[in-house]
């Protein structure tokens, strides 16, 4: 007979609850790691061929580029003013064209009573030129975020279905998962399931008013995109191109945004632009419209000395070559940076060891008021331009643009050395980790002239312009708008560094 027969009973009734906790133990153990097995999948797998690309040299003559901008702000008499001239490039070039259209562009959507309704223009347009020649062939590319990932029916991009102009969406789970943390789960739990077939009224969840499924919210939370924004049109003899910050958006249609327009009569930035497009098609499964232009064999050169230079880069070869012209400079040299977004960790140290070596550096910046719609109490931009200022005693200089209710959405950074050299790069990137770092797709171009080229002329004109307020309140003081707040330093480095945000 047994001494302790309570301790053995305890001892027997204790021996499930170990059981049953060893399996709970073990399956979490299980998740977590297929978890991180996930994520490291996720954030390290190769890219889809011609993604992250940089493209070769183009020579340019100089009547062959264009800078154009919009520029929204406050003029002497308190009035705003919204001075816009890259979407009616825009038109005009789909006016022109003759054989072909390739537009690869982030956002379609609509609103009540916009500035202009710059959506429903551009497929006007379209529909138009289609109408006025059945034989011009489109490839028309974008993201799935304007049906809210399937949920809802996006009208215009409906009105270029129906006028036979099909739309193409491009598949971002191809690419790299910028908010980790959250993608792991998706990618384990609910991916699986798939999207709608078709945008219902069934969803039991309300976005921006409307029905929508679990599962492209779930999708959406993912926060990546096809953020580019070009065109491309055949005009027969004359090809012409334009990289820009802007998207056709009547919510957006009042932002400040800049752009680069090219015409070429052979091989250029133009083909680039193309190949990187049927790039995404092809590993999109997107149905691809073909197209051959015409002109003579083109100069492509790794390097050169006079003219205009040009050249396509994507996705991370942005950061790249923007690192290496940061890295290179020193005394004399100077950085100008007019930026929707600057939040990029590298792009920050580099920026701060650049002007220890006494490079002169200003950031015209949006001072993160609204976010896609939202009040974001300055986050990111103050607490990240803090960074900078701080860390390098107010040498680097920064303004604000003064928001009225839209964004400062412009991208670009202008880099001046001191041999007579400019590079500029201009395009869809802000310069955060989920813009340059392979996660969205996006699109600028590089361009290398003369200081005292015409093209670099006007944008130094354009910068100085915002810099100094020459022709009404564009930018404030510094001070006037910084935070030194802690708790908001610590959200923008976690929210950056895990891509727990919508930026």
């Amino acid at each position: 007979m047994s001494e302790n027969p309570g301790n053995e009973s305890a001892e027997e009734s204790l021996r499930p609850r170990r059981r049953w906790l060893k399996w709970l133990l073990a399956v979490i153990g299980l998740f977590l790691a297929v978890y991180l097995v996930v994520i490291g999948r996720q954030l390290t797998k190769p890219l889809p061929e011609g993604i992250s690309m940089k493209g070769p040299i183009h020579r340019l003559e100089e009547s062959s580029i264009e800078f154009l901008y919009d520029l929204t702000y406050e003029n002497e008499d308190d009035e705003i003013v919204a001075e816009q001239r890259i979407f009616d490039r825009i038109f005009q070039m789909i006016d022109q064209a003759e054989e072909y259209i390739l537009l690869d562009m982030f956002l379609f959507d609509t609103q009540e009573d916009p500035f202009r309704d710059l959506s429903n223009e551009l497929v006007d347009k379209l529909i138009q030129k289609k109408n006025q020649n059945p034989d011009l062939r489109f490839q028309i590319m974008t993201d799935l975020y304007n049906t809210f990932y399937n949920s809802f029916e996006n009208e215009p991009l409906a009105r270029l279905e129906e006028a036979g102009i099909p739309v193409g969406f491009s598949d971002m789970d191809r690419l790299r998962d910028s908010n980790f943390l959250y993608s792991g789960v998706w990618r384990m739990f609910f991916q699986p399931f798939g999207l709608p077939s078709a945008p219902s009224d069934e969803g039991w969840i309300e976005v921006d008013g409307e029905p929508c499924s679990i599962r492209s919210v779930l999708k959406a939370l993912n926060c990546k995109a096809n953020h580019r924004k070009i065109l491309v049109v055949d005009c027969g003899e004359i090809t012409r191109s334009i990289v820009t910050s802007a998207n056709p958006s009547a919510y957006g249609s009042k932002y400040s945004n800049v752009a680069l327009y090219f015409e070429e009569t052979s091989p250029g930035i133009h083909n680039d632009i193309y190949e990187s497009e049927r790039a995404i098609a092809s590993y999109s499964r997107m149905k691809f419209t073909e197209h051959e232009f015409e002109g003579a064999a083109g100069e492509r050169v790794e390097d050169g000395t006079g003219g205009i230079e040009a050249r396509f880069v994507t996705e991370g070869k942005i950061r790249k070559g923007l690192l290496e012209e940061f890295d290179s400079l020193g005394e004399g040299d100077s950085i100008s940076i007019a930026m929707f977004l600057l939040t990029e960790r590298e792009v920050i140290d580099s920026l701060v060891s650049a002007s220890e070596r006494g490079v002169d550096i200003r950031i015209v910046i949006d001072p993160s008021k609204y976010l896609f719609g939202q009040d974001s109490k300055g986050v990111p931009n103050r607490p990240a331009m803090s960074e900078l200022h701080d860390r390098t005693e107010g040498k680097i200089r920064v303004r604000w643009y003064n928001t009225h209710g839209e964004e400062f959405h412009s991208k670009m950074a202008v880099i001046h050395h001191s041999n007579g050299k400019a590079v500029v790069f201009l395009g869809s990137s802000n310069l955060t980790r989920r813009n340059i770092g392979d996660f969205n797709l996006e699109a600028d171009v590089q361009l290398i002239a003369d200081d005292g080229s015409e093209i670099i002329r006007e944008i130094d004109a354009y910068f100085q312009r915002i810099w100094e307020n020459k022709e009404g309140e564009c930018t404030l003081d510094y001070d006037e708008l910084k935070d030194d707040s802690g708790f908001r330093y610590l959200k923008y480095r976690v929210q950056e560094q895990t891509g727990l945000c919508a930026w």
